[in-house]
């Protein structure tokens, strides 16, 4: 099972765990987390003036560290858009993914 932790706005995000929904390099479930996971980083990445830490590839964690009020609004709609995401997985995929909610609200719990 994947469990996902989200801090407020969006100052940390930790996703770890495996979603155990098939066997390895046919797990939908993993797949799909790790599309979301991916791009969101990638995404975080390309924000000049932020400064995005990714701990490991076993827990995904992203932590951003600086002031971050001059995005604002556009950590917003990423961080909406990953969150819709996972719950989205969580709704079809109960079993395989578990959300521990810390301040994050998305309109889609």
């Amino acid at each position: 099972m994947f469990n996902v932790y989200a801090n407020g706005l969006l100052n940390t995000i930790t996703i770890s765990g495996h979603a155990e929904f098939d066997k390895k390099g046919k797990d939908i479930v993993c797949a799909a987390v790790s599309v979301l996971i991916q791009t969101f980083y990638m995404t975080l990445k390309q924000l000049d003036g932020l400064i995005v830490n990714l701990i490991d590839d076993k827990v995904f964690s992203v932590t951003i560290e600086n002031d971050f009020k001059n995005y604002t609004e556009t950590l917003y709609g990423i961080c909406s858009f990953l969150l819709t995401g996972i719950y989205l997985l969580k709704k079809n995929y109960p079993d395989y993914i578990k959300i521990i909610n810390k301040g994050v609200n998305n309109g889609t719990s």
